[in-house]
């Protein structure tokens, strides 16, 4: 089995639960029979190198231990899905952050604060409200964009990479989302976030089709609804327009995720 439990927590856990056990075998019956259960737990994660639980949540230790939050759990997630347009008309839509919770179903606002800043509002697990700041620190138009965290009222710490490239057989362009995100709460953050609907690593692939649907059709059809994006419709004529003069075209025809 792979490695997941990083050393510097095998030794505390060791020491924690060798220290648990002896605590319990002076103790009374019940009070020191807890004390040792509890001990010989924390002895067995020490003495191994392989966490069923971490696996189950997506979490690696061996890649570092942060001494500022010993609870911190980062959480990765990526998707890819190819859409029949040009990187200029993705790359537009998607630059203007006003539509982002068009199709991101946790999206509820994005304030654009100035050109690599902004200010989100997010949907997080038991309806509750998560705020935060972003800004962008690397973009290339029409390629790419990386964003992380500046200020967060929620605690929560997030960055990610949006990217496009052209797909094989001219068939569009592919976009690449990888992000990872350290939920408030810690190792329960992670936890929840793994078992409750708004997982943003389970909710990324369905945000992309809606994107697509966005970009391809101009709509978006949710619970056999239609809602318009006007503004899209506007931006993706503008991006159309710089692809005509440079003379590119896409061919019609369905798009498939990578």
């Amino acid at each position: 089995m792979k490695n997941n439990v990083g050393a510097i927590e095998q030794l505390l856990s060791v020491c924690i639960g060798g220290g648990l056990m002896l605590s319990g075998l002076t103790q009374g019956r019940k009070s020191g029979a807890v004390s040792f259960l509890v001990g010989s737990g924390l002895l067995i994660h020490g003495l191994s190198s392989h966490s069923r639980l971490y696996e189950a949540m997506g979490i690696d230790e061996t890649h570092g231990f942060t001494i500022r939050h010993p609870l911190n759990r980062t959480v990765h997630f990526s998707d890819s899905i190819i859409i029949n347009s040009s990187p200029a008309e993705i790359y537009a839509c998607w630059r203007d952050f006003k539509n982002l919770p068009l199709f991101m179903q946790n999206i509820i606002k994005v304030e654009e604060l100035d050109r690599r800043h902004s200010r989100w509002q997010a949907r997080g697990p038991m309806d509750k409200d998560f705020y935060w700041e972003a800004e962008i620190v690397e973009e290339h138009e029409n390629e790419m964009i990386k964003w992380r965290t500046i200020e967060s009222e929620s605690n929560l710490e997030h960055e990610g990479t949006f990217s496009l490239r052209p797909a094989p057989g001219n068939r569009g362009t592919i976009l690449q989302l990888n992000c990872r995100w350290s939920p408030p709460g810690g190792i329960f953050g992670a936890a929840a976030a793994k078992i409750l609907p708004q997982d943003p690593a389970r909710q990324v692939g369905e945000d992309l089709r809606r994107f697509r649907q966005l970009i391809e059709t101009g709509e978006i059809t949710r619970n056999h609804e239609t809602t318009s994006a006007s503004t899209f419709s506007r931006i993706a004529e503008q991006a159309r327009g710089v692809s005509d003069e440079l003379g590119i075209t896409y061919p019609v025809e369905t798009s498939d995720r990578v």
